[in-house]
């Protein structure tokens, strides 16, 4: 017993010792920045390449990391945002953050393009399946766990090409003397479509001066 504890304690002793030995190192190396530094391992070098960073740079942006930059955010924030944050110059502020907006837009026309394809793909997986089964609606118990107010508002939401909603909204009608209204809105149009949103009211018994476009 007396020599696991032993061991335990010369491991923690060893474990604080190279702490602190990290930690010394680390504040030495940011402080001289401005010496030439150890070439960085091939793989490095590509990460550098890949943020359009030189050597220099990353090697700063991981020395930076280790300091108050690594404790405050987070690990998945980008090299170019630490090195702008840390800029040395009101210059070199404004090209970090030229760097990460451009990199930013970039990215967000990536993701709009794929976003694009994949409704256009859904749309055409999912053409002619009805976006509510009325069928099951048979089976739903108007007063299952849902209490109402009078001063509560229904929001429903529907598509002009979904036979369904007007199903839908057939049931939640019958709640409007419990609640003070039902709004309801139409996803997916256009201003072409007005002509056809009054054509629907009309079909579900709504009076034309209910009806409020825009």
């Amino acid at each position: 017993m007396k020599t696991f504890l032993i061991c335990t304690v010369l491991s923690l002793f060893s474990l604080n010792a190279n702490s602190q030995s990290v930690t010394s190192t680390a504040i030495v190396e940011v402080d001289r920045l401005d010496t030439p530094s150890v070439p960085l391992p091939i793989s490095e070098i590509d990460k550098a390449q890949l943020w359009g960073l030189s050597p220099q740079e990353w090697e700063r942006h991981n020395l930076l990391m280790l300091g108050i930059r690594g404790r405050l955010s987070s690990e998945k924030i980008s090299p170019i945002e630490v090195l702008g944050i840390h800029a040395q110059s009101e210059a070199e502020r404004e090209r970090y953050a030229q760097m990460w907006a451009q990199l930013m837009l970039e990215d967000a026309e990536r993701v709009l393009k794929f976003q694009r394809a994949y409704d256009q793909v859904i749309a055409e997986l999912t053409k002619g399946i009805p976006l509510i089964d009325p069928k099951r609606l048979q089976n739903i118990n108007r007063n299952n766990g849902l209490k109402l107010s009078s001063d509560d508002r229904i929001l429903f939401f529907a598509t002009l090409d979904c036979p369904a909603c007007s199903v839908v909204y057939e049931q939640i009608s019958k709640l409007q003397i419990e609640v003070i209204s039902i709004d309801i809105y139409f996803v997916y149009v256009e201003g072409a479509d007005q002509q056809e949103i009054r054509n629907w009211a009309q079909e579900v018994l709504i009076s034309p001066s209910e009806v409020q476009l825009g």
